[in-house]
């Protein structure tokens, strides 16, 4: 007789002890769930949504405003300057000779690796700089920036936006040219760089 009320003691306190749980789970949900549907949550929610989309706008208007230009660098020639080649290291004046060679003439000399780095680099310059520096490096009106063409050729094809680059065609040589692709640098670019590598970082992680 001793045993059994002892027994039933026990119960009632383990159900009031679960009551107990049961009433702060509700508890913490409710507060939880009223937290969520705040007023000033959605307002912030509504806030960064359109800040975003600000964001993106903004981004998109200057890509389209700029219409292929290419930004001026200001870069600067040395006047009189003159590398002397060396036997020992033909690195900076060494000659393309397999798979990217000119056909020489009589007033073109082969192109030396500085020439495609220089054109690489090239793609950077605005119009009217690209004209000035292609003259000091290859002579006067040796190398033409194709720039009206290919903003024409974009026009027509509707590939104002994404890659930029320019064309460089040589009067002397007919039939040749060369592609020169900017790399990033306005905005635009930049997004699309972070969605190109986003997937490849986290797959690191």
């Amino acid at each position: 007789q001793a045993f059994v009320p002892w027994v039933k003691s026990n119960l009632r306190r383990d159900e009031t002890s679960q009551e107990r749980s049961f009433r702060r789970i509700a508890r913490i949900t409710t507060i939880v769930e009223h937290i969520s549907k705040s007023r000033t949550v959605n307002r912030w929610m509504f806030f960064f949504a359109a800040l975003l989309i600000f964001i993106f706008l903004a981004v998109w208007s200057a890509d389209q405003a700029e219409e292929f230009e290419y930004r001026v660098k200001g870069v600067i020639p040395a006047q009189g300057f003159y590398y002397e080649p060396n036997s020992l290291l033909p690195y900076p004046t060494c000659n393309i000779a397999k798979g990217f060679e000119f056909p020489e003439t009589e007033s073109v000399s082969p192109p030396a690796l500085a020439d495609f780095a220089f054109m690489a680099a090239s793609s950077y310059f605005g119009p009217t700089e690209s004209k000035v520096m292609l003259d000091r490096w290859f002579g006067e009106d040796k190398v033409v920036d194709e720039y009206e063409f290919v903003s024409q050729y974009r026009m027509d094809t509707n590939t104002t936006g994404g890659v930029s680059y320019k064309l460089y065609t040589f009067p002397e040589m007919p039939g040749l040219g060369v592609v020169s692709i900017r790399g990033s640098e306005a905005a635009m670019d930049w997004i699309v760089d972070a969605q190109l590598w986003s997937t490849a970082a986290l797959v690191q992680v």
